[in-house]
């Protein structure tokens, strides 16, 4: 067409998410492998990514058993289509404020319910893997297989042809929704709805969702497309797109590219709508804080001191990245160091992760990130991480280095 714009990807990238033998799970870059066997047997997801000048774009795809082992056994492809997609409405949606998400929610119509012009027609690019998702109840899902379906139910792939019989699907109604981002020291994220939360019943088959987000980057000055499509609970449950577009940035913050593109280490889920008990438990977290104090030196490049006093950690017992196997901290300087602590905050995290690490071992330290993952960190294990903080040695720091303070 006559004065359309070509934009052309500078990179183009494909990853699966598999579960270790160890229980980890995390993303590996396949992308060698396009047009090739896929090769993994059991894959849990994949996504494909694509950079541009203007936008940055996932396009996530979470798989059920079934359809994760046809997808084993055909050549990887990437999905353009759902990319370009995703890319030109970034762009419809540049420049956003820091603070701002727009998710899309994708829902198929009932029969004969909706007249295509209230329809985008954008959003049928999506449907090409509406076949792969036609769910059917079977028992949930155990372990880590999907780390924020707390009742998802696994389900059965039905590949429909166009000898089946059935009515072609009919283009996907997209409502639009706004949320707030806010990210602490950590990476750690949290998603406010924008005016009055919404709430829909879970689909038969997978949720469809696209996230746009600024990227906090300085640098990067895109826009970050997610597509995501997979399911997120039981069908016919109540879900809020809040909870959704935080699970989906849960799931993909298990990507190092997103991850540091888009500043987050995990994402908090909120509390299903129909689950109560949320004060109690929170009543409970705060009483099993992890708190200690940690003596700090801190010298210059030279080796200058520039201050010398007590830092408060607090170990987040709430939010943690198993991908990355570290427990996040929050750090409070006392008065006579906060207006130098910010260029020494990297070296100290350092210095407790270390010390953490040869104090408990790396194993334990696992089961610690998993535990907090899921909610379920033990009385006991409190208790370890309270002794290590009583032991932990003080330390002498520059902005790149650190020693025990002899």
């Amino acid at each position: 067409m006559a004065g359309s714009r070509v934009v052309r990807p500078t990179k183009e990238a494909f990853y699966v998410r598999v579960e270790a033998s160890d229980g980890i799970i995390a993303f590996y870059n396949a992308t060698e492998h396009v047009g090739k066997t896929m090769p993994f047997s059991k894959p849990r997801a994949t996504c494909a990514m694509r950079v541009s000048p203007d936008a940055v774009s996932f396009s996530l795809l979470h798989l059920t058993n079934k359809n994760a082992a046809v997808i084993a056994a055909k050549p990887v492809t990437l999905p353009r289509g759902p990319l370009s997609r995703l890319e030109r409405r970034a762009i419809s949606y540049a420049p956003m404020a820091a603070d701002r998400v727009v998710v899309e929610l994708s829902s198929q119509p009932a029969e004969d319910s909706v007249s295509r012009d209230a329809v985008s027609d954008d959003a049928a690019a999506q449907n090409g893997l509406d076949n792969l998702f036609v769910s059917e109840d079977a028992a949930p899902e155990s372990g880590l297989n999907d780390l924020f379906a707390e009742d998802a139910k696994s389900t059965e792939a039905v590949v429909v042809s166009d000898k089946t019989g059935r009515r072609p699907m009919k283009p996907a109604v997209v409502e639009t929704f706004e949320c707030t981002i806010r990210r602490d020291e950590n990476g750690v994220a949290r998603l406010e709805a924008v005016g009055e939360e919404h709430v829909f019943e879970l689909p038969r088959g997978a949720v469809h969702v696209s996230l746009y987000l600024a990227s906090p980057v300085a640098s990067i000055k895109r826009t970050l497309a997610i597509g995501f499509i997979g399911h997120v609970g039981k069908p016919g449950t109540n879900e809020t797109v809040t909870r959704v577009a935080s699970m989906v940035l849960n799931s993909l913050s298990h990507l190092p590219d997103f991850r540091i593109l888009g500043g987050i280490e995990t994402c908090v889920v909120p509390a299903s709508p129909g689950r109560g008990g949320a004060s109690k438990t929170a009543a409970k977290r705060a009483s099993d804080k992890v708190a200690f104090p940690v003596h700090v030196y801190l010298f210059d490049e030279q080796t200058a001191m520039v201050a010398s006093g007590y830092v408060g950690v607090d170990i987040d017992l709430e939010n943690a990245n198993p991908s990355t196997g570290k427990l996040l901290f929050v750090f409070t300087p006392e008065k006579s160091l906060e207006s130098v602590f910010d260029r020494y905050r990297g070296v100290v995290e350092r210095a407790v992760t270390d010390s953490l690490f040869a104090n408990i071992g790396e194993d334990v330290l696992s089961n610690i990130v998993y535990d907090v993952v899921l909610g379920s960190v033990s009385a006991a294990t409190i208790d370890d991480l309270k002794s290590f903080g009583k032991s932990i040695p003080a330390f002498d720091l520059t902005p790149a280095q650190f020693r025990v303070h002899a």
